[in-house]
Protein backbone atom coordinates (compact mmCIF):
# COMPACT_ATOMS: atom_id res chain seq x y z
CA UNK A 1 0.00 0.00 0.00
CA UNK A 2 1.39 3.81 -0.63
CA UNK A 3 2.15 6.21 2.06
CA UNK A 4 -0.88 7.75 1.88
CA UNK A 5 -2.78 4.72 2.12
CA UNK A 6 -1.06 4.46 5.57
CA UNK A 7 -1.67 7.59 6.80
CA UNK A 8 -5.80 7.37 6.12
CA UNK A 9 -5.12 4.34 8.20
CA UNK A 10 -3.84 5.94 11.00
CA UNK A 11 -5.83 8.79 10.86
CA UNK A 12 -9.36 7.45 10.45
CA UNK A 13 -9.02 3.93 11.90
CA UNK A 14 -8.30 2.60 15.75
CA UNK A 15 -5.20 0.69 14.36
CA UNK A 16 -2.97 0.31 17.46
CA UNK A 17 1.24 1.63 17.10
CA UNK A 18 2.13 -2.11 17.10
CA UNK A 19 -0.63 -2.85 14.92
CA UNK A 20 0.39 0.07 12.67
CA UNK A 21 4.29 -0.89 12.75
CA UNK A 22 3.10 -3.75 10.74
CA UNK A 23 1.98 -2.38 7.39
CA UNK A 24 4.28 -2.59 4.79
CA UNK A 25 4.60 -0.31 1.99
CA UNK A 26 4.96 -2.31 -1.41
CA UNK A 27 5.59 -0.10 -4.50
CA UNK A 28 3.13 -0.53 -7.74
CA UNK A 29 5.54 -2.66 -9.93
CA UNK A 30 6.01 -0.67 -13.67
CA UNK A 31 7.45 -1.66 -16.60
CA UNK A 32 10.83 0.39 -16.02
CA UNK A 33 12.83 -1.72 -17.85
CA UNK A 34 12.16 -0.03 -21.19
CA UNK A 35 14.02 2.75 -21.85
CA UNK A 36 13.47 6.27 -21.35
CA UNK A 37 12.61 8.43 -24.05
CA UNK A 38 15.76 10.40 -25.40
CA UNK A 39 12.73 13.38 -25.83
CA UNK A 40 14.84 16.84 -24.96
CA UNK A 41 12.98 19.71 -25.78
CA UNK A 42 10.81 18.73 -28.27
CA UNK A 43 10.89 17.89 -31.65
CA UNK A 44 7.85 19.83 -33.00
CA UNK A 45 8.17 21.04 -36.81
CA UNK A 46 6.19 24.62 -35.76
CA UNK A 47 6.37 26.84 -32.72
CA UNK A 48 3.57 25.30 -30.92
CA UNK A 49 4.28 24.90 -27.30
CA UNK A 50 2.21 21.17 -26.43
CA UNK A 51 0.50 20.98 -23.11
CA UNK A 52 -1.49 18.09 -22.46
CA UNK A 53 -3.26 15.20 -20.03
CA UNK A 54 -4.53 11.86 -19.65
CA UNK A 55 -7.28 12.30 -18.03
CA UNK A 56 -11.49 10.97 -17.32
CA UNK A 57 -13.72 14.20 -17.88
CA UNK A 58 -14.48 13.90 -14.03
CA UNK A 59 -14.99 16.18 -11.22
CA UNK A 60 -11.79 13.89 -9.52
CA UNK A 61 -9.47 15.36 -12.25
CA UNK A 62 -10.29 19.16 -11.99
CA UNK A 63 -10.00 19.90 -15.37
CA UNK A 64 -11.65 23.27 -14.80
CA UNK A 65 -8.27 24.19 -13.14
CA UNK A 66 -6.04 23.19 -15.64
CA UNK A 67 -8.03 25.07 -18.27
CA UNK A 68 -8.17 27.78 -16.03
CA UNK A 69 -4.58 27.78 -15.13
CA UNK A 70 -4.03 27.50 -19.33
CA UNK A 71 -6.31 30.38 -20.31
CA UNK A 72 -3.89 32.46 -17.80
CA UNK A 73 -0.86 31.04 -19.44
CA UNK A 74 -2.08 31.70 -23.30
CA UNK A 75 -2.50 35.25 -22.49
CA UNK A 76 1.66 35.83 -22.35
CA UNK A 77 1.71 32.54 -24.41
CA UNK A 78 -0.48 32.64 -27.54
CA UNK A 79 1.25 29.67 -29.66
CA UNK A 80 0.42 27.15 -26.34
CA UNK A 81 -2.29 24.78 -27.22
CA UNK A 82 -3.73 22.28 -24.28
CA UNK A 83 -4.47 18.55 -25.45
CA UNK A 84 -6.84 16.49 -23.34
CA UNK A 85 -6.99 12.81 -23.69
CA UNK A 86 -10.11 10.82 -22.15
CA UNK A 87 -13.81 11.02 -22.34
CA UNK A 88 -16.16 11.37 -19.50
CA UNK A 89 -19.29 12.64 -17.74
CA UNK A 90 -17.60 16.43 -17.77
CA UNK A 91 -17.24 16.59 -21.23
CA UNK A 92 -20.22 19.12 -22.02
CA UNK A 93 -19.40 21.33 -18.81
CA UNK A 94 -15.92 21.30 -19.92
CA UNK A 95 -16.65 22.09 -23.66
CA UNK A 96 -19.05 25.17 -22.45
CA UNK A 97 -16.14 26.31 -20.82
CA UNK A 98 -13.97 26.40 -23.33
CA UNK A 99 -16.41 28.11 -25.10
CA UNK A 100 -17.10 30.48 -22.59
CA UNK A 101 -13.21 31.66 -22.93
CA UNK A 102 -12.77 31.35 -26.36
CA UNK A 103 -10.25 28.52 -26.38
CA UNK A 104 -12.11 26.08 -28.59
CA UNK A 105 -9.32 26.81 -31.20
CA UNK A 106 -6.70 26.33 -28.29
CA UNK A 107 -8.20 23.32 -26.58
CA UNK A 108 -8.74 20.17 -27.66
CA UNK A 109 -10.55 17.47 -26.65
CA UNK A 110 -9.64 14.67 -27.92
CA UNK A 111 -11.58 11.46 -26.70
CA UNK A 112 -10.39 8.21 -26.05
CA UNK A 113 -6.65 7.11 -27.83
CA UNK A 114 -4.53 4.40 -27.54
CA UNK A 115 -1.55 5.49 -28.86
CA UNK A 116 -0.16 6.59 -25.75
CA UNK A 117 3.27 6.75 -26.07
CA UNK A 118 2.83 8.58 -29.31
CA UNK A 119 0.48 11.46 -27.38
CA UNK A 120 2.90 11.97 -24.34
CA UNK A 121 6.47 12.10 -26.93
CA UNK A 122 4.18 14.96 -28.54
CA UNK A 123 4.18 17.04 -25.85
CA UNK A 124 6.37 20.06 -23.98
CA UNK A 125 4.50 19.85 -20.61
CA UNK A 126 2.55 17.11 -18.85
CA UNK A 127 0.15 18.21 -16.33
CA UNK A 128 -1.93 16.54 -13.83
CA UNK A 129 -4.64 18.44 -11.81
CA UNK A 130 -6.35 15.81 -9.73
CA UNK A 131 -8.27 16.85 -6.50
CA UNK A 132 -6.68 13.28 -5.21
CA UNK A 133 -5.36 10.09 -6.85
CA UNK A 134 -4.97 7.10 -5.57
CA UNK A 135 -1.62 6.54 -7.45
CA UNK A 136 -0.89 8.26 -10.46
CA UNK A 137 0.22 5.74 -12.97
CA UNK A 138 0.08 8.26 -16.33
CA UNK A 139 3.01 10.28 -14.02
CA UNK A 140 5.70 6.61 -14.51
CA UNK A 141 4.47 6.91 -18.55
CA UNK A 142 5.31 10.57 -18.30
CA UNK A 143 7.85 9.91 -16.80
CA UNK A 144 9.04 7.18 -19.61
CA UNK A 145 8.14 9.81 -22.18
CA UNK A 146 10.78 12.17 -20.59
CA UNK A 147 8.23 14.94 -20.52
CA UNK A 148 8.04 17.18 -18.11
CA UNK A 149 5.94 17.04 -15.32
CA UNK A 150 3.72 19.45 -13.27
CA UNK A 151 0.94 17.78 -11.09
CA UNK A 152 -0.70 18.85 -7.82
CA UNK A 153 0.53 17.74 -4.48
CA UNK A 154 -2.04 15.23 -3.58
CA UNK A 155 -2.62 11.71 -2.14
CA UNK A 156 0.39 9.85 -3.59
CA UNK A 157 1.48 11.59 -5.85
CA UNK A 158 4.56 13.10 -3.78
CA UNK A 159 5.17 9.34 -3.26
CA UNK A 160 5.23 9.05 -6.64
CA UNK A 161 7.21 12.12 -7.88
CA UNK A 162 9.39 12.75 -4.67
CA UNK A 163 8.45 15.06 -2.22
CA UNK A 164 11.36 18.01 -2.63
CA UNK A 165 9.91 17.56 -6.79
CA UNK A 166 9.55 21.08 -8.16
CA UNK A 167 6.76 20.46 -10.34
CA UNK A 168 3.72 20.64 -7.32
CA UNK A 169 1.21 22.60 -7.35
CA UNK A 170 -1.81 22.99 -5.01
CA UNK A 171 -4.95 22.11 -6.34
CA UNK A 172 -7.68 24.50 -7.53
CA UNK A 173 -4.69 26.91 -7.92
CA UNK A 174 -5.17 27.91 -11.42
CA UNK A 175 -2.68 30.85 -10.71
CA UNK A 176 0.11 28.43 -9.64
CA UNK A 177 -0.22 26.37 -12.28
CA UNK A 178 0.04 28.93 -15.06
CA UNK A 179 3.02 30.42 -13.22
CA UNK A 180 4.89 26.75 -13.17
CA UNK A 181 3.98 26.50 -17.43
CA UNK A 182 5.99 29.85 -17.34
CA UNK A 183 8.96 27.95 -15.71
CA UNK A 184 8.68 25.36 -18.09
CA UNK A 185 9.88 27.66 -20.95
CA UNK A 186 13.07 27.93 -19.10
CA UNK A 187 14.96 24.46 -20.18
CA UNK A 188 17.26 24.83 -17.00
CA UNK A 189 13.60 24.58 -15.08
CA UNK A 190 12.21 21.83 -17.21
CA UNK A 191 15.79 19.70 -17.03
CA UNK A 192 15.55 20.09 -13.17
CA UNK A 193 12.05 18.31 -13.49
CA UNK A 194 13.76 15.28 -15.46
CA UNK A 195 16.49 14.48 -14.20
CA UNK A 196 15.82 12.03 -11.85
CA UNK A 197 13.32 10.29 -13.64
CA UNK A 198 15.52 7.27 -13.68
CA UNK A 199 15.55 7.18 -9.97
CA UNK A 200 12.25 7.50 -9.79
CA UNK A 201 11.35 4.99 -11.60
CA UNK A 202 13.61 2.41 -10.83
CA UNK A 203 11.26 2.33 -7.03
CA UNK A 204 8.94 1.06 -9.36
CA UNK A 205 10.31 -1.85 -10.76
CA UNK A 206 8.35 -4.86 -11.24
CA UNK A 207 11.29 -7.15 -10.15
CA UNK A 208 11.49 -4.94 -7.20
CA UNK A 209 8.13 -5.26 -5.88
CA UNK A 210 7.96 -9.29 -6.82
CA UNK A 211 10.48 -9.61 -4.10
CA UNK A 212 9.36 -7.31 -1.80
CA UNK A 213 6.30 -9.54 -1.92
CA UNK A 214 7.80 -12.26 -1.97
CA UNK A 215 10.04 -11.16 1.84
CA UNK A 216 6.33 -10.45 3.26
CA UNK A 217 4.80 -13.38 2.76
CA UNK A 218 8.27 -15.39 4.22
CA UNK A 219 7.93 -13.74 7.50
CA UNK A 220 4.42 -14.32 8.15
Amino acid sequence: ISWAVRQFILEYNEVSKKDFAKISVIHYGFNSELSLSNNSKKKSIDSVFRIGTIARLTKQKDLKTLINGFDLWQQESPNSELFILGEGEERIALQDLISEKKLSDKIHLLGRNRDIVRFLESLDVFVLSSQYEGFGLVLLESMQSNVPILCTNVSALPEVMGRDYQGFFQPGNSKELSLLLRNCQDLEFTSKLTENYRARLDQFNPKKMALRIVSLYGHQ
